[in-house]
């Protein structure tokens, strides 16, 4: 049996009973189908959240009249099956669990902040309102437009509260919750500024005569109009990414140029490093996702915990040992957050109140 037929049975058996342990075990095994499964999670979650509507019995039949016709162009086939929603999706992410160990640990969240902190260069600080979703979602994105302030301002986003920024230039920023970004209402002189910390991905209006600098606390990134993210955490090495493109990072030593799908590292030592990477978890969390590519499942909860402004309680007998590919909306309620761990069938979560899961 090809390894699309193998997909396509794990696909159909799974609508109507559970995936077995050896079904886990060849996905766990082969990396060919762990890519193709990846594949189509990712677009199946894409064609979620446009809402479109698929006839996925049809799409199956398309396939396998095409699986009879050639089997050179393992891409070409599989273009059928992403269309596949969120039917498909449970079922791949059931078998993306991979076995490794890590350590008891319980997730807490400190409630502080609720609102966006914008503070003007004269001092004056203020809270944005933020109106609050139903049922716990995080949908609360607050768009900005830069022109509309009187001077310049640094805006802080809370963890459980996003924003996009609009430039007076026609460029967008999109922040991803937990990050700061300082910018101006207009951009006067040679290059147009902003500095980050944290994260954001930046959509940069074309401008040959007037670069566009991201400065962060290691390093600068120089662009003249281009999409790329920027990490900049004070605990965490500092990188660029870039989808499109191209960019110019510098430090104090070193200066690179990157080119599309190529990732910068601004290294402790002073060295700039760069490797090949997939730029889909980036557009992802632009978009809305929360999406963890192979991630231990105790890092995955603390970061949904960060996002949802919840806790999340492990009991002291359960011992996690998974690593996980999982990806959900991020406007999804934490009771759907909730309803997908529990498809995976490996720990059983539960909504104790509308601030705390426990894993058991």
């Amino acid at each position: 049996m090809s390894k699309e037929d193998i997909i396509i049975d794990m696909l159909e058996r799974g609508k109507e009973e559970k995936l077995s342990a050896e079904d886990f075990r060849k996905i766990e095994d082969d990396e060919e189908l762990r890519l193709m499964c990846k594949d189509i999670l990712t677009a199946s979650a894409v064609i979620h959240h446009h809402r479109e509507n698929v006839d996925v019995e049809g799409r199956l039949e398309m396939l396998k009249a095409e699986h009879q016709l050639e089997t050179q162009v393992v891409k070409t086939k599989f273009a059928f099956l992403k269309p596949l929603v969120w039917v498909a999706a449970a079922i791949i992410v059931c078998a993306f669990f991979l076995f490794h160990p890590f350590a008891q640990k319980e997730t807490k969240t400190d409630f502080t902040a609720e609102s966006i902190q914008v503070e003007s260069e004269n001092g004056d600080t203020y809270m944005l309102p933020v109106p609050k979703a139903d049922g716990n979602a995080l949908s609360r994105t607050t768009v900005v437009d830069a022109a509309k302030n009187p001077e310049p301002v640094t805006m802080t986003i809370p963890y459980g509260q996003e924003a996009v920024v609009n430039l007076a230039d026609g460029s967008k920023v999109y922040l991803h919750p937990g990050s700061k970004l300082h910018f101006p209402n207009k951009f006067v002189g040679k290059e147009r500024v902003v500095t980050l910390e944290g994260e954001a991905y930046f959509e940069v209006s074309h401008n040959p005569q007037k670069p566009f600098v991201v400065k962060t606390g290691v390093g600068i990134t120089k662009v003249l109009g281009t999409e790329f993210d920027v990490t900049a955490y004070a605990d965490k090495p500092t990188s660029v990414t870039l989808v499109r493109g191209k960019v110019e990072v510098q430090n104090a030593n070193h200066t690179t140029i990157l080119s599309p799908g190529r990732k910068a590292m601004l290294e402790q030592n002073g060295e700039i490093t760069t490797s090949e990477v997939d730029t889909e978890p980036y557009t992802l969390w632009r978009d809305g996702y929360l999406y963890y590519d192979n991630m231990p499942l105790d890092e995955i909860l603390e970061d949904i915990a960060k996002f949802y402004q919840i806790n999340i309680k492990y009991q002291p007998h359960e011992v996690h040992s998974y690593r996980m590919r999982f990806m959900i909306p991020r406007s999804e309620s934490v009771k759907e957050v909730v309803n997908s761990i529990n498809m995976m069938q490996k720990v059983h979560a539960r909504l104790v109140d509308s601030n705390t899961i426990v894993i058991e």
